[in-house]
């Protein structure tokens, strides 16, 4: 039976409360929902776990190891039914739950933990191969068939994350639109409507076949919150909830029991320790491997702009690092000598958002720059910057003051660390993302950091780099 909307909107006025779910007509079902993953994930890390097996000989610790160590993924949440982080940001969650796994198995078994050791460096990677080819189909299932999600409130950040889900169809979730009672104006670029209010969200999670429900508890009062939470059960569709700090927490925010209070507890990264000085090493090595290796190009570089156009061949430009202290970075020179005075001229042909300025055909750019701007050749003389201490392999993008200038308070958070050659941000899709989500992987970022997601962020860079997304 359809919800008949006028019945629904009565009962709103009338008592301000959910309306009661209607009944279903007989045979009626829930809408197609695509799989859970779990089985995916269990029989591809059953194949890498035999493969193990079978390569050595049959005995107890292989017969236990891969059942612990499934054990051990599980309690890691890696068999979910939303859509699983890549593989590359499982290598952390998968390698301890393999060791585990095995030293358990190990121990029940009476094996030397040198076996177990040699299980877990043959296993884990293994299991992360299987899991990049799992994780690509089960975001080829999500992009066609996303659950359908409604965004109870209309506040800027509902709004905002119903624009991230509509602009990224991999996350696999389409919002169908707004529930508000009072509803704010909503962006007119999101294509979404006020699909009605809170009372009547029984039936238009069986109208719109709703999977998933997302509460801005920025734009709903906690007894409406409340409401929602509590008939859970009826909804028959996943909950969550964006904090009300989300804007200014980021995503480091973990859900904590304490003395029987359910409280958010927030843990920025510390940036010092052996781990930040362990990310300085990292950062003075592979500068001067990219110095060493990248020479030829540099030559060939260096050569073609002097021969494109009048001018040196490094652009030199004044940038904030860490903690607001001016430096100045080195670039190949990629526009024509008189560039920054003919800036003025094109500002109403800006095509970022925000403090941004960013023109796809500029028409400053060299023959020879159009090239280095797209695969990001321009920017290898960073590299001396690394080498300086004024920037890091991994970090947000070095930002001109008359940015900074303009940043929110607490998006200043992102002067904690050294700017990067590559990071969120840019392997992310550079200047093809609002400036809204911009800050948003700049702050997780910093409020993130360890040392493992600079190496995740720097194997991603390469394909990023050579597909040339988002530059140009």
């Amino acid at each position: 039976m359809q919800v008949d909307e006028r019945e629904s909107n009565a009962a709103e006025s009338r008592t301000g409360q959910i309306a009661p779910r209607p009944p279903l007509a007989s045979g009626a079902a829930r809408g197609h929902r695509w799989w859970s993953p779990l089985w995916l994930y269990l029989v591809v890390d059953l194949a890498a776990l035999a493969s193990v097996g079978l390569a050595g000989r049959m005995s107890s610790f292989t017969l236990a190891a891969p059942v612990m160590t499934v054990c051990g993924l599980r309690a890691a949440n890696l068999y979910r039914r939303t859509l699983l982080p890549s593989a590359l940001k499982q290598v952390g969650a998968v390698t301890t739950a393999v060791a585990a796994g095995a030293l358990i198995a190990a121990a029940l078994t009476s094996t030397p933990s040198s076996t177990a050791a040699v299980y877990t460096v043959l296993a884990s990677p293994l299991l992360l191969t299987g899991r990049a080819i799992a994780y690509g189909q089960q975001r080829r299932w999500a992009v066609r068939r996303p659950e359908r999600a409604i965004v109870v409130g209309t506040g800027t950040e509902g709004q905002e994350l119903a624009s991230r889900l509509l602009d990224h169809p991999e996350y696999g979730i389409v919002p169908v639109g707004f529930v508000d009672s009072t509803p704010n104006p909503i962006d007119p670029d999101l294509s979404l409507e006020v699909i009605g209010g809170l009372p009547g969200l029984l039936g238009l999670v069986d109208r719109f076949d709703v999977q998933r429900i997302f509460l801005d508890s920025n734009s709903v009062s906690e007894g409406e919150l409340l409401q929602v939470l509590d008939l859970a059960s009826d909804l028959d569709a996943e909950i969550s909830v964006l904090p009300a700090l989300a804007r200014h927490l980021s995503t480091s925010i973990a859900v904590e029991g304490i003395a029987g209070a359910t409280v958010l507890s927030y843990r920025p990264s510390r940036h010092q320790g052996i781990s930040w000085a362990a990310k300085r090493v990292v950062d003075v090595v592979g500068a001067l491997a990219m110095l060493v290796v990248a020479a030829p190009l540099w030559l060939a570089v260096a050569v073609a702009i002097k021969l494109d156009s009048p001018g040196p061949v490094l652009y030199k430009q004044t940038r904030v690092g860490r903690h607001g202290r001016p430096f100045t970075i080195y670039k190949f020179r990629s526009m024509q000598i008189d560039a920054d005075a003919r800036k003025t001229l094109i500002l109403d042909l800006n095509e970022a958002d925000g403090p941004y300025f960013k023109v796809r055909c500029d028409p400053r750019i060299t023959r020879v720059g159009r090239y280095t701007r797209r695969f990001s050749i321009d920017e290898l003389p960073q590299v001396l910057n690394v080498l300086r201490g004024d920037m890091s392999l991994v970090g947000p993008r070095p930002a001109l003051a008359s940015e900074v200038a303009e940043y929110p308070d607490w998006f200043r958070r992102r002067l904690a660390v050294r700017p990067g050659l590559s990071g969120l941000w840019q392997v992310s899709g550079r200047f093809l993302l609002p400036f809204s989500e911009a800050t948003r992987l700049d702050v997780s970022y910093v409020d993130h950091w360890s040392l493992g997601l600079d190496l995740q962020i720097l194997a991603r860079t390469p394909a990023v780099v050579i597909s040339g997304r988002g530059a140009g």
